[in-house]
């Protein structure tokens, strides 16, 4: 700053020094202010108020910096909440595991900034809790609780059961000549009864 300052010093001492001839170049060269002493005054002037701006705009970069991880966070916060609605409209079902999901983003914090992030979590839940139909049946709880339960389940195995029923014949239960007897068939008690009912028959 001192080294502009003697600059003006130093151009107002040539100016004082110029011939009239070239006072009439230095008017035009001058602009609108009237002698070098106006020019150097306004220097001085604006150096003040550029010193001023600047302090004033070091101070708000301060305060931008003190504010900017806050808002960062603030803006990250909104960012994944749009991303987990989204996510979850897509994918109705996955409410189901929405513990689950939030625990393993918990253990794997590096899926948070993966785009695909949730879809990754989501897949790896469903994996883990993945359980082979045939291991399935060996628990009793999930028979209980699934199985026995379902009126779907027992409207089919109904069916099913009705129509191997029906492929089968029916066990012969009357003998001769279609009649079936009304009463059980009377025993003799003696030789005499039985000699009248052979005669009979």
């Amino acid at each position: 700053m001192e080294e502009k300052i003697e600059t003006v010093a130093v151009s107002e001492q040539t100016a004082e020094a110029v011939s009239p001839e070239t006072d009439v170049d230095t008017q035009k060269t001058l602009g609108k202010f009237k002698s070098t002493e106006e020019l150097a005054k306004a220097y001085r002037s604006l150096e003040a108020e550029f010193t001023k701006k600047s302090q004033r705009l070091k101070e708000l970069e301060k305060e931008m910096e003190g504010a900017r991880p806050a808002q960062v966070e603030e803006k990250k916060d909104v960012d994944w909440k749009e991303r987990v609605d989204k996510f979850f409209s897509e994918n109705k079902k996955a409410k189901m595991f929405a513990k689950d999901i939030a625990s393993f983003l918990e253990q794997n914090p590096a899926l948070l900034d993966d785009e695909k992030g949730l879809e990754r979590a989501y897949m790896l839940v469903l994996e883990s809790r993945y359980r082979d139909p045939s291991e399935m049946l060996k628990d009793a709880s999930f028979i209980e609780n699934h199985i026995l339960t379902s009126e779907e389940i027992k409207k089919a195995v109904m069916e099913r059961y009705f129509s191997e029923l029906d492929g089968l014949k029916a066990p012969v239960t009357i003998k001769s000549l279609g009649q079936s007897p009304l009463s059980p068939p009377k025993k003799p008690r003696t030789i005499e009864e039985a000699g009248r009912m052979f005669k009979e028959l």
